[in-house]
């Protein structure tokens, strides 16, 4: 559950659990022995409190430095802190990497992402379609409430065929006009049942 959240949302999800229950759930327990373990955790969580300038910086310097052509090696020789321990900081700097490097994976527009957004957008619009005629049929008017419904059947279709979310601009581009797609074909085959 928890393998997908950066770090601010691990530590936000652990002081939220020490706070209400003075424990954490295997699954948090888990994500963060993934990325460390408790001790490296706690002195993160402290660096943080105490210097969240460096911890900015450290980020920024990473994220700078990360590009498709970079790897983490490249990277790590160029990163340095007086106040992390070198296990430390290799383990935060692949942190920051891995997640820059998915960030900039999921924003790449390839032909690949062309391809499958646009197959996404056929079978969303379809799927779209169906849902729009559907709640017209059924109600003999539309709900405006059903219209973000709309928009995520296309959304979800066109994600899980292209791997990659809404901060893709072709992704974005393709799921509205799925939308709109499928919103103008509900009513006209809403109109053409009706007639």
């Amino acid at each position: 559950m928890y393998e997908k959240y950066k770090d601010e949302d691990l530590i936000s999800a652990y002081a939220t659990m020490m706070a209400t229950s003075n424990g954490i759930s295997s699954d948090l327990a888990n994500a963060i022995s993934q990325r460390g373990g408790m001790d490296y955790f706690k002195r993160i969580m402290e660096l943080r409190k105490t210097r969240p300038a460096e911890i900015a910086r450290l980020k920024k310097e990473i994220c700078a430095l990360t590009s498709s052509e970079t790897n983490y090696d490249f990277v790590r020789n160029l990163i340095a802190s007086e106040y992390l321990s070198a296990a430390d900081l290799n383990t935060f700097t692949k942190r920051v990497f891995e997640e820059q490097m998915a960030s900039l994976t999921d924003k790449a527009i390839t032909q690949t992402t062309f391809v499958k957004s646009f197959i996404g957008l056929l079978l969303g619009s379809i799927a779209g379609t169906l849902f729009w005629w559907g709640i017209l049929y059924l109600f003999n008017q539309p709900f405006i409430f059903a219209v973000p419904v709309v928009f995520m059947i296309g959304y979800l279709i066109i994600k899980t065929l292209s791997g990659q979310s809404f901060k893709n601009p072709v992704v974005l581009a393709a799921s509205l006009l799925s939308l709109v797609i499928s919103l103008v074909a509900g009513h006209f085959l809403f109109l053409g049942f009706n007639s």
